[in-house]
């Protein structure tokens, strides 16, 4: 916690080893608490960024971002006070440490934007807040980080109930970084797979493998009701809401159990067009929202529904379709559309026409103000998730490549009859099916189409991308849809 741009982002995202908060020059680019996990050695503790507290004022931002920091200060088991030792004493850092007092929670106060070699000069002025102790350091440099991360660990509850311990190890378990990322999914693209198909003798069940955690991104454009559909799922005003666009520049993470499902929700920046975007601030929120979208399970498009479907609308979701991400458009403000025009199916009829690459989309109507419509957003989340997840066995898909082929016979191509012979699941979010073919490229776009479609009509797949490609038989097509070539023995092929 502390006033204005005195670097709590920038600790943050030090503490958390990831670019978790937008940081910019400009005070009060936080308005939302953000929480992240840090994980010092042989250590895991969460963190809050909270936006910068000023004293009382009539702007309903600083309003909103004061309350914000209470509920903050109530969930918190310490609380770092940061000031900036360069500015000086200011009196909105007596303000904070007036409400931290006020709250009783232990604190630790730090001196921000603090060189080794100007520490005992910034420093003596911080002890009029009536501490005891003014750690100084550096947080866009890291100098001093580590000793805070000590005082912290030091001060912190020893005792944890066993569903936080259960809970940070779970969390420590997932991959953090790129890097991690990218080394799970090679260990499961190495993983034993069958050296040859055997439609034949696979007549296991479909499988489903829901992750424990849902990853749902709220994305849409600006002041469309993203933030105030994630209050309305929570029950409370986790978010900060106004009708000025822009309101949310962070991607702010949130976790919601319901009915023992966990789901964490991401609440994006409005993405606007390129064009429209010149500070340096939305273009770094437009950045996280965009990485929220690729990192998620499931992305639910906001849209206005008194405005209609825009052409930032199909970008956004665009993103999420190449993205491979799962898709539920939710329609709010629905109680403003006129009376009139308040045809659900036709509505949605229009949605689909307009965003035609994403008709697989269910589409919901809710207004999110009045908490109406919005008690099936959930429920519509874990059946798109079932199918997002679902893994058909190849019996069942061979006999509806069977029947596909039985309606509609393939075109020639170049005077030879193309053959498929048989299709096989390769992987799970997005599904994708790999067809085994005698000429992959003689299979036109229309048929590939219709091969989709039909798939979807026999299996669902409701709300999440399909992906079928066609590879030449006598190729191993591994779990992740990649090829392999047989290598040769160099001892009799040269």
């Amino acid at each position: 916690m502390g006033r204005p741009n005195v670097g709590k982002s920038t600790l943050f995202n030090r503490l958390a080893h990831r670019r978790i908060a937008v940081v910019d020059d400009e005070p009060g680019v936080t308005r939302d608490r953000i929480y992240a996990m840090a994980r010092p050695v042989g250590a895991r503790f969460h963190l809050i960024d909270t936006g910068g507290v000023a004293q009382a004022t009539e702007d309903q931002f600083a309003i909103s971002i004061r309350d914000q920091a209470r509920v903050a200060i109530e969930e918190a088991d310490l609380v770092v006070h940061l000031c900036d030792a360069r500015a000086g004493l200011h009196p909105d850092d007596r303000f904070v440490a007036g409400m931290l007092r006020q709250a009783g929670k232990p604190t630790v106060t730090v001196a921000n934007k603090v060189d080794a070699r100007d520490a005992e000069d910034l420093l003596p002025e911080l002890y009029e807040l009536g501490v005891e102790e003014v750690l100084p350091i550096s947080a866009a440099h890291g100098l001093g980080v580590g000793d805070l991360v000590d005082k912290i660990l030091a001060t912190l509850p020893r005792e944890l109930s066993d569903s936080a311990v259960q809970q940070f190890e779970t969390e420590a378990a997932q991959p953090r970084t790129r890097a991690e990322r990218r080394a799970a999914a090679r260990a499961a693209d190495e993983a034993p797979r069958p050296e040859e198909l055997a439609p034949e003798l696979d007549d296991a069940p479909d499988e489903v493998s829901i992750p424990d955690e849902l990853k749902v991104a709220v994305v849409g454009r600006p002041n469309a009701g993203k933030s105030s559909l994630v209050n309305a799922l929570l029950g409370e005003p986790r978010m900060v809401v106004s009708e000025i666009p822009g309101t949310t520049r962070d991607a702010v993470d949130t976790l919601l159990e319901r009915d023992g499902r966990r789901f964490r929700l991401i609440d994006t920046a409005g993405l606007r067009r390129k064009r429209s975007v010149a500070r340096k601030v939305e273009k770094l929120s437009v950045v996280v929202a965009v990485r929220a979208i690729e990192e998620c399970h499931l992305a639910l498009l906001v849209v206005d529904g008194y405005e209609g479907i825009t052409e930032q609308d199909a970008k956004v979701a665009e993103l999420a379709h190449e993205a491979g991400k799962a898709l539920i458009i939710v329609v709010n403000k629905w109680d403003l559309v006129q009376e009139g025009a308040r045809n659900r199916q036709e509505y949605t009829k229009r949605v689909h026409k307009e965003l035609s690459f994403v008709s697989y989309a269910p589409v919901l109507f809710i207004s999110a103000a009045r908490n109406e419509g919005v008690s099936d957003v959930l429920p519509k989340v874990l059946e798109v998730a079932r199918d997002h997840f679902t893994r058909v066995s190849t019996s069942k898909l061979n006999k509806a490549l069977q029947r596909t082929m039985e309606r509609h016979h393939l075109p020639a191509y170049k005077g030879r009859r193309v053959s498929l012979y048989y299709c096989t699941q390769v992987a799970v979010a997005p599904p994708t099916i790999v067809v085994a073919a005698n000429m992959p490229e003689g299979v036109h776009f229309s048929y590939r189409r219709y091969l989709v479609n039909a798939l979807r009509e026999e299996f669902g797949f409701q709300g999440t991308p399909l992906r079928v490609m066609f590879k030449r038989r006598g190729k191993d097509i591994g779990r992740a849809g990649h090829t392999h070539r047989k290598r040769t023995d160099p001892r009799t092929h040269g």
